[in-house]
């Protein structure tokens, strides 16, 4: 499998590939001319192969075992000059057959190929030609160094995953970002809940069963779904969703009462306002629970891939 098509590189995206007795030829999509360019990279600018390992995701729909497993392929990586800068390009061999026919492609080309244990699966191409120098790897002397392609397994740790030190730069950035986004969404429904409750709120109409109206409910249904949003990332404090409750509450009674030195409110408005806020409290920090326990699953799932 030709891996080009995932990856953009320097706006250009790769359309379709193949290979003559040139070498390899890519027709690529130029973001900024919008027109389509051919690229070939011939046998004798290729430099090295690497071959390791990539875990694909595996189950079976006649096992009711729902435990993760994989199952192994070949991630290959050729290293290649281009104007005197390496460059690569990323494939994927997911049958014994399709890796014995690389094997046969570079002995013929006397392409160097070396081996190495990790997982190198999703490996953004951009990290390659900052840290391909950092993978440890062994020129290939046995056929005992390759991954044993098709087979389904557990156990990955044995092979774990390449991680550069961009990726880890990568993960804080996002979480940066996320956790700042989160700070500016908390401060917006505080500043909308507290504007609600001094203009809004001492207009609505409370019922006979103590509580607002349908309509004016759904106010509050509104911030429990934008707040139920920030918690799709696990990046957050086991409080955070108390912290929230507290915040929004204090906004709201805060502004309550801001209208009341202008206006009188009613004990009944007061009463309604709290009941809608335990039942907004009660959606707030069921929905965080509920959140936490699925990003749980999803990370260790991930962890493993």
């Amino acid at each position: 499998m030709d891996l080009q098509k995932y990856h953009t590189i320097e706006g250009k995206t790769a359309h379709k590939s193949w290979w003559d007795e040139k070498g390899y030829v890519q027709r690529l999509f130029n973001k900024e001319t919008k027109k389509m360019e051919e690229k070939a990279v011939p046998y004798q600018n290729m430099t090295e192969a690497l071959i390791g390992y990539a875990y694909l995701p595996w189950t079976s729909s006649r096992s009711t075992d729902r435990t993760i497993r994989f199952r192994v392929a070949a991630n290959i990586v050729i290293q290649y000059k281009d104007k005197q800068t390496d460059q690569y390009l990323l494939f994927l061999a997911e049958t014994q057959e399709d890796l014995a026919k690389w094997l046969q492609l570079f002995n013929d080309h006397t392409i160097p190929v070396y081996t190495t244990d990790l997982d190198l699966k999703d490996i953004p191409h951009k990290d390659y030609k900052l840290f391909y120098g950092d993978i440890k790897k062994k020129q290939l002397t046995s056929n005992s160094q390759l991954p044993d392609v098709m087979a389904v397994t557990k156990e990955h740790s044995t092979h774990p995953q390449w991680r550069p030190d961009s990726y880890q730069k990568r993960e804080e950035t996002s979480n940066s970002k996320w956790a700042y986004k989160k700070k500016k969404l908390t401060a917006f429904l505080a500043v909308s809940s507290f504007l609600t409750a001094l203009f809004w709120i001492p207009g609505w109409e409370v019922g006979r069963d103590q509580s607002f109206d349908n309509v004016h409910s759904l106010f509050f249904s509104a911030m429990a779904l934008i707040l139920l949003g920030t918690y799709l990332k696990d990046l957050l404090s086991p409080y955070q969703s108390l912290m929230d409750t507290a915040v929004l509450g204090i906004s709201l009674y805060a502004g309550l009462a801001a209208a009341n030195l202008f206006t009188p409110i009613t004990t009944e408005t007061y009463l309604a306002l709290w009941y809608e806020f335990l039942i907004l409290a009660v959606y707030i920090n069921a929905g965080y629970f509920i959140m936490r326990k699925v990003n749980k699953k999803l990370k260790r799932k991930t962890s493993r891939q």
